[in-house]
């Protein structure tokens, strides 16, 4: 008869409030990707969506207003900077928050 093993994976967390811009100007962020939605108020926005190395926290940010695609930053409504490295890509951590931020948003028709 065969080992079986069996694996619990337990996952904690939420989503919370980020630091002022004031006191977090500038954040780095790995596995990242531009999303857009629909917000309630008719309007479409681009987001980032990322890993943020600093904070160890999956991170969406305000509407992308500057994109900088030479030097990989970004400046957001908020006026926080992000510097993107790596390549594009996705984390378990960022996509659960993107799914709180369009729930919290009542965003629709979200794309990558």
């Amino acid at each position: 008869m065969s080992d079986i093993k069996l694996v619990i994976l337990g996952i904690t967390g939420g989503i919370h409030t980020v630091a002022s811009v004031e006191d977090e100007p500038e954040i780095i962020l790995s596995h990242w990707s531009i999303r857009e939605c629909d917000r309630r108020d008719g309007r479409r926005t681009r987001h980032l969506v990322g890993y943020n190395m600093a904070g160890q926290e999956g991170r969406v940010s305000s509407a992308i207003e500057e994109f900088d695609p030479d030097r990989l930053h970004v400046r957001t409504g908020s006026g926080r900077v992000y510097e993107l490295v790596g390549k594009s890509g996705t984390h378990v951590d960022s996509d659960y928050v993107w799914e709180q931020f369009l729930y919290l948003q009542h965003a629709k028709n979200a794309a990558d």
